[in-house]
């Protein structure tokens, strides 16, 4: 008997930590009524997610694009749109 459990697999924790963390920011976007960031979020998760034809890994590869361009694209489109002429 293998004492250590080599055969579990931690990805599936991984991938919900990320979900939480991802829908945490989304409904944080929604709460603050910023409509703009909440549009990114779920758009670019729609867009990754059809990319990869809606599979399991599509799904987990746009949650992890989704919260990595949520919390970077607001800051950089609100620099680009108040830098002053």
């Amino acid at each position: 008997m293998n004492v250590l459990l080599s055969h579990i697999d931690l990805n599936p924790l991984f991938y919900g930590l990320v979900l939480v963390l991802w829908a945490s920011v989304a409904l944080m976007h929604i709460m603050q009524r910023k409509l703009g960031a909440t549009i990114i979020d779920l758009g670019g998760f729609w867009f990754v997610f059809w990319l990869h034809g809606g599979t399991l890994t599509g799904g987990m590869a746009a949650t992890v694009f989704g919260l990595v361009f949520s919390l970077i694209a607001p800051p950089i489109i609100s620099h680009y749109l108040h830098k002053e002429k």
